[in-house]
């Protein structure tokens, strides 16, 4: 049992070993090792509880070695003075111990007292019970120094050392031997004879300790582990709550229900997830009635200017019949090409804003980019002062997309090019594949766009000219982003505006 508790723990140490290396070639990758709150909390929970479960094995293994130690030194105390009685009742004067003590008498007093011994004449072997050891040169035929003098000069009735007989540790006591009041020799015991003996009870008392620190490990791991848990899993169910929250999923069910800390932090974390909702409900009206109130004033705004020419127009044309002016018929037809004209422009804002409010459902398929492009530049070739320069990818670029979408696009960032630059300039479209990456580019080298007014280039019926909706951009951003693509616009005052389109294509449209 003892064998297999101390496999055991060689084990948990060479995992422990093998964890720590591991974590050790992470850090100098530069890798940083993660730990979740309920792992963090199972290793703390482990390393204070075990802490003391070390110390007191260690504690206790001390304890149990000087215990063995004092039973030891107890035992060689009895059979040191027992044989030592023994050899002194037998000789009668310093000659006869000499002459009489030999092997074979040490082997009956051996076999008497069940133990093995040697004696020693002045620092000379005189004779033993196990002679062939010393003949075999492993033990030494002379006393030691050490036991010579706690015995024969200092006159110890007992001394206990340590000796090594290779690198095997082993403790041999000592006696002195009086024969008609002189010390005469010494007789040594050692104990390594009985070295599997003492291992062996050694080892008996720990083995019921070391088994009841195994099983309290195992406990406190098991309990550490459902404890952590139980304490990390309210934690992590926040943790994915607020993931979910920050998506905007705000009915989010909590089932902890706990009267601790956590639990008045989950109650903490339902309130604000309710108060969220009536906060985003009120945002939203607000936005909504707000879209409402700006739509409505942009919406009066544009009718109200074809409205005031046509009344005026209307007006006059009355004025000239209630006169009988000369030229009434011909102010008759100006009159009624301005209200044309000007049903004409409230026709363009209705489309304009049925445009934005609804896209047509795209029609997808595949199309040559390159060729919308080419029809694009073909509706403003003629514009006096425009010149158009074109940088493609060499080869067709297939996209599946909408062709009326695209080509919308392409027509809105070109035509406010075309505004921006009365007086004529240059407008160049290129294309760049790189892999599966699109690049469409449409730059002019007009006056520039302020940081400002760039900012909000994008925004619905944010304009900076006097006709239109402001929703061309809007539009054109919606129809790129439908797509999974980009665009953003850069600008550089006096140096011109570039609009950058980026596109994700297929393999299917790359083939």
């Amino acid at each position: 049992t003892f064998t297999l508790l101390k496999l055991f723990m060689i084990y948990v140490t060479i995992m422990l070993l093998v964890m720590i290396a591991r974590i050790g070639e992470y850090l100098r990758a530069g890798v940083r090792v993660r730990f979740s709150f309920g792992q963090r909390l199972f290793l703390a929970f482990a390393a204070l509880s075990m802490l003391p479960l070390v110390i007191l094995g260690y504690a206790n293994r001390n304890v149990s070695r000087e215990r063995a130690e004092v039973a030891l030194e107890r035992t060689l105390t009895r059979d040191l003075e027992a044989v030592a009685r023994r050899i002194e009742t037998y000789v009668s004067d310093e000659e006869d111990f000499a002459r009489g003590v030999t092997d074979d008498f040490c082997r009956a007093v051996a076999a008497e007292y069940d133990v093995d011994f040697a004696v020693y004449n002045g620092t000379r072997l005189l004779a033993s019970t196990r002679p062939e050891l010393f003949r075999a040169s492993l033990f030494d035929r002379r006393l030691e120094g050490l036991a010579y003098l706690e015995s024969v000069v200092r006159g110890k009735p007992f001394a206990f050392l340590s000796e090594l007989v290779g690198v095997i540790p082993y403790t041999v006591g000592y006696a002195p031997l009086t024969v008609e009041g002189k010390r005469v020799g010494v007789v040594a015991i050692p104990t390594l004879y009985r070295q599997q003996e003492i291992d062996e009870e050694v080892a008996e008392r720990n083995v019921g300790v070391f088994g009841v620190y195994a099983i309290v490990v195992v406990i406190v791991l098991a309990g550490g582990s459902v404890l952590a848990s139980r304490i990390a899993g309210p934690i992590r169910e926040l943790s994915v709550a607020a993931r979910q929250v920050g998506k905007g999923e705000m009915d989010v069910p909590l089932n902890y229900a706990g009267a601790d800390e956590v639990g008045e932090l989950t109650s903490a974390f339902r309130e604000m997830t309710k108060e969220l909702q009536r906060s985003r409900a009120e945002i939203v009206r607000a936005e909504r009635e707000g879209a409402w109130k700006e739509m409505a004033k942009q919406v009066a705004h544009e009718i109200r200017n074809p409205l005031t020419p046509m009344k005026l127009a209307i007006q006059h044309v009355r004025q000239a019949f209630q006169d009988n002016a000369a030229n009434r018929e011909e102010l008759l037809q100006s009159v009624i090409r301005t209200v044309l004209e000007q049903i004409d422009a409230l026709s363009r804002i209705a489309t304009e804003f049925s445009h934005f409010a609804k896209m047509p459902p795209p029609e997808y398929a595949r199309i040559d980019v390159h060729s919308v492009l080419e029809e694009s530049i073909g509706v403003f070739a003629g514009v006096e002062g425009i010149r158009f320069e074109r940088e493609s990818a060499g080869k067709p670029c297939i996209l599946i997309a909408d062709r009326e979408h695209l080509r919308r696009v392409f027509m809105n960032i070109m035509r406010n090019s075309v505004q921006a630059m009365p007086a004529g300039g240059t407008i160049r479209a290129q294309t760049l594949v790189e892999g599966s990456i699109l690049t469409i580019r449409i730059s002019d080298n007009g006056p520039g766009i302020p940081e400002a007014i760039r900012k909000r280039i994008f925004e619905p019926n944010f304009s900076t000219k006097t006709e239109g909706m402001g929703l061309g951009l809007a539009i054109s951003r919606k129809i790129i982003e439908d797509l999974g693509g980009t665009i953003v616009c850069e600008s550089t005052i006096g140096s011109g505006t570039t609009f950058v389109i980026t596109l994700v294509r297929t393999l299917r449209e790359a083939e």
